[in-house]
């Protein structure tokens, strides 16, 4: 019996970011439902200590915690920077802009990891890479059917936070074998302490409220946990899966997110799509289905081998 084909670390990213996806939708979910009822600086805070917990307790227990050593100390704080200073802006966009329009702008988010990939990493940009995330752009956009009220200085901010969020991908790329991914997610979470602070300011009249989560209720605390364990799944192959295959490939692949979004919330919220974002859903799944076809094909190619010297 002839052994099974090694699987190659483009499709290894490919299912890593397939699983962000899943994670982020749920992440979106929990906290949704938590932010009717607690502070969100308080969320963040005590969300961003858990985890950096749990990591610092399964690494101790598995004797793992050198994976959180890098050589690349400046370019992984940058990024932490990066990451933190992303949710801040995402905060401060939702407190001020419809959802809809906030999130649509945000997810120029693909675009921009293409063209940073390849100014950044020297990553081409093919066809076939543009293609998906123009297209996935567009499902975003009928999707979440931002308004039209007009352009205010606040949209400029999930604009930009789609490009900080970019950067933070392609350096995670770039830190690939410098930076395992738990040490990514550990060290954005240490970001986001004094970073969650300034997203409270932002969150209305709660941001005058104790920095301590209170959880009252079993759902509440149930939410918490939820929040915890798939913000962890999320963060942690969101990193590994642009150090396993190009930034090209992975950043239509976020667009993903979209639809287990729309999946929770007609599950959880009963929410129905209607016709234009039903479009935006299959344009989303086109754009997916061009990122794997694109690695399938690469894949295919046997890589160059040189001649051999004659002895």
């Amino acid at each position: 019996m002839r052994a099974a084909a090694p699987i190659s670390r483009e499709t290894q990213g490919i299912i890593a970011s397939l699983v962000s996806s899943i994670g982020f939708a749920t992440l979106d979910a929990a906290s949704k439902g938590l932010l009717a009822t607690v502070d969100a600086r308080a969320l963040l805070l005590a969300r961003s200590a858990a985890i950096i917990a749990l990591i610092l307790l399964t690494l101790a227990l598995l004797r793992q915690v050198r994976v959180l050593a890098t050589p690349a100390i400046g370019l992984t704080m940058v990024r932490s920077v990066l990451f933190a200073t992303t949710s801040v802006l995402v905060v401060v966009a939702l407190k001020h802009l419809p959802l809809a329009d906030a999130i649509a702008l945000y997810y120029m988010s693909p675009v921009w990891t293409v063209l940073l990939g390849a100014l950044i990493l020297g990553e081409g940009i093919t066809r076939s890479a543009m293609l998906a995330a123009l297209v996935g752009l567009a499902g975003a956009w009928l999707l979440m059917q931002p308004g039209s009220a007009g352009f205010t200085v606040w949209s400029l901010f999930p604009f930009i936070a789609g490009a900080t969020g970019a950067l933070q991908d392609v350096y995670a790329r770039r830190l690939r074998g410098q930076t395992h991914p738990t040490g990514l997610l550990f060290w954005g979470m240490v970001a986001m302490l004094p970073i969650s602070l300034l997203a409270g300011a932002s969150s209305g009249p709660s941001s005058a409220a104790s920095p301590i989560l209170v959880l009252a209720t079993a759902i509440e605390q149930g939410l918490f946990a939820l929040s915890i364990l798939a913000g962890m799944v999320a963060y942690f192959f969101a990193a590994q899966s642009f150090q396993k295959a190009p930034a090209r490939l992975i950043a239509p692949l976020r667009y993903l997110n979209l639809l287990w979004a729309v999946l929770l919330g007609w599950l959880i919220w009963g929410t129905v799509p209607g016709k234009l974002q039903s479009v935006g859903i299959v344009l989303i799944v086109i754009a997916g289905f061009i990122c794997i076809r694109s690695s399938a094909a690469q894949s295919a190619v046997p890589p160059h081998v040189p001649p051999r010297s004659a002895p």
